[in-house]
């Protein structure tokens, strides 16, 4: 069975620290979850700011923050691997508009 992971990201600047767009197939940095190994398959719940439903995919962790990181959050960032993961990452450009082109630090860079 695959671990689970929830995001629920409230705001649009809370869906802009976590999006992973450098990502060919889209990702999302989750802060403080358990930092399971590189590889790691998982579903992820996703909660997009304003949407009424979530939507759930399957991801791989590709990136592990410990809490031991300097200036950083702790937390893991997860890959979308599922075929719906074009859908996702348009959800989320769409969500985003504008801020995409910002300068304002994320989690990841």
């Amino acid at each position: 069975m695959r671990p689970t992971l929830t995001a629920r990201l409230e705001t649009q600047r809370d869906l802009y620290v976590a999006y992973m767009r450098f990502i060919p197939t889209g990702g999302l940095f989750l802060p403080n979850q358990p930092l399971y190994p590189l590889g790691t398959t998982v579903q992820l719940t996703i909660w997009l700011p304003y949407a009424v439903d979530a939507t759930t995919l399957v991801g791989q962790i590709i990136w592990v923050t410990p809490a031991s990181a300097l200036h950083q959050t702790s937390g893991v960032g997860v890959q979308f691997t599922d075929q719906q993961a074009s859908t996702v990452c348009q959800q989320i450009e769409h969500c985003l508009g504008e801020q995409l082109e910002s300068a304002t630090l994320t989690h990841t860079l």
